[in-house]
């Protein structure tokens, strides 16, 4: 094996373990909330939540929110149509900091954890989602500047026209 197989393999692992836990993490939590799976609670009381950071509609929000994180999640560990997936998780690890972790104490409240998981997004748009992927032989991998693009684009602008209808209300 050459040095530049063994470098490849190895940057190639890097962005497994970059891409699945962080994915898998996402889509756990979108099923605790939205469906109560993993000890979560009801569906209403998620819907409840998000009345309460100033998401209105509520439940629309709810549902919204769950869909993107257990679709997103499932899809960025999978590494499958990574720069939608990537954008998912972005946009809803957004709305998460500045809607639930800022305004609770950013420490406090878990907000470095889901930033190192919205950043993890960011890293994998950018990089492309690697060999061990199933998006290992689309045009888009490894992270061409457009699919970045349209990542980025998706992801933090959607997220933030979301904040914006919270706010306007």
């Amino acid at each position: 094996m050459t040095t530049a197989t063994r470098n490849s393999n190895a940057v190639d692992f890097g962005l497994f373990v970059l891409r699945v836990p962080p994915g898998l993490l996402v889509a756990v939590r979108g099923a605790h909330e939205m469906l109560g799976w993993f000890g979560g609670g009801t569906f209403a009381a998620d819907a409840h939540y998000y009345g309460s950071l100033g998401y209105t509609p509520a439940k629309l929000w709810a549902i919204v929110s769950g869909v993107t994180e257990i679709g997103g999640g499932l899809l960025m560990a999978l590494g499958l149509l990574t720069p939608l997936a990537t954008a998912a998780v972005m946009g809803v690890m957004l709305n998460a900091v500045v809607a639930g972790q800022i305004p609770f104490g950013f420490l406090a409240s878990g907000g470095d954890l889901v930033s190192v998981v919205g950043l993890a997004a960011i890293g994998i748009a950018f990089t492309g989602p690697g060999r061990f992927s199933l998006d290992r032989g689309r045009s888009w991998a490894p992270g061409r500047l457009n699919p970045t693009v349209l990542s980025l684009v998706l992801g933090l602008g959607l997220g933030a026209i979301v904040l914006i209808i919270r706010a306007v209300k």
